[in-house]
């Protein structure tokens, strides 16, 4: 039974990744997108190279969505580029007028979102920030940050000399990596021609 549900799964990833493949998604390469995830408006975000999507997020890409190199997203986070006008000074319109506003988000390089995350319109995530499970970020991050809670406060920082020399490390793998995989295709075509 364990067998048939693994090769289930495998099946539903495949197919999971051909549909977000084929929607328009502008990506980098290199990285994985789980199950269930639902991307509004695909041609609007944008993921670089190594980019992991856990199952079940939500991406409302209204404004573009930008996710940096390396970076891992749980699983049920929530991303919402678009927000309403509440401020507006005609009575009729309470709570909010029909005006939307629409900024958008950009996650920088070797990020880590926690599971159940909700990220807001206009936020940039600074470079190796880690945002803890359950967050909402209204505010903006600064590089090397670690933030959780509702709304998201910074509890520390990250040591940057260390994240910067684990940084340079990882990007000498990824490079061998990538080397590797093109030596492996090539070595392909040629064996087919």
């Amino acid at each position: 039974m364990k067998l048939v549900l693994r090769i289930f799964d495998k099946v539903l990833r495949i197919i999971e990744n051909a549909r977000v493949k084929y929607s328009g998604l502008n990506s980098g390469g290199g990285g994985y997108i789980g199950l269930y995830n639902r991307f509004y408006s695909p041609q609007n975000i944008r993921l670089d190279k190594y980019v992991h999507i856990g199952n079940n997020n939500r991406f409302y890409a209204d404004a573009e969505i930008s996710i940096g190199e390396g970076t891992i997203i749980s699983d049920d986070c929530v991303f919402r580029t678009a927000s309403h006008y509440y401020d507006g000074d005609d009575l009729r319109m309470l709570p909010y007028d029909e005006r939307v506003i629409c900024r958008p988000i950009v996650i920088g390089k070797n990020c880590w979102i926690g599971m159940g995350t909700i990220i807001l319109s206009g936020i940039v995530i600074g470079e190796g920030a880690v945002v803890g499970a359950g967050s909402v970020v209204t505010k903006s991050v600064p590089k090397g940050a670690v933030i959780a809670g509702n709304p998201a406060k910074i509890i520390k920082y990250r040591n940057l000399d260390t994240y910067q020399m684990l940084a340079d490390s990882n990007q000498q793998i990824m490079r061998t990596f990538d080397s590797y995989e093109r030596l492996k295709i090539q070595e392909g075509v040629r064996k087919n021609d």
